[in-house]
């Protein structure tokens, strides 16, 4: 049987108190603007075929770097709600500046399909 002192009972509750006090991240947490992009769209799936679509129909783009600079999302986005909220603002805004583009037969903003791509180049 171990004995335990005062002083070894303290740094053991310490050294508990510690590790227990460290942010955890969980596994399932998506990483990186495109895993954000993927977690935020309700339907991935049908958000990759359009993104699949808008890249043929603009290969200068192609390329996740690229799509990223371009899309200019926040470093502070840490959710797929937070960047799901981003993406609605920055749709609108986009539509009000009149930067769309038709992909697939679906009018888009501008951002909102480069987002799609992202999402198809993974």
């Amino acid at each position: 049987m171990i004995a335990l002192n005062r002083r070894a009972a303290l740094l053991g509750l310490t050294t508990i108190t510690t590790v227990a006090s460290l942010p955890v991240r969980s596994a399932a947490a998506p990483a990186g603007p495109a895993a954000l992009l993927r977690a935020s769209f309700s339907d991935a799936r049908a958000a990759a075929a359009l993104g699949l679509a808008y890249l043929r129909e603009h290969p200068s783009g192609a390329t996740p770097a690229r799509l990223v600079a371009e899309l200019d999302m926040p470093a502070s986005l840490a959710t797929p709600e937070a960047v799901r909220d981003w993406l609605r603002t920055a749709t609108r805004d986009d539509f009000a500046c009149g930067r769309i583009t038709t992909v697939a037969g679906w009018t888009l903003g501008r951002r909102e399909a480069q987002a799609m791509g992202l999402v198809a180049l993974g």
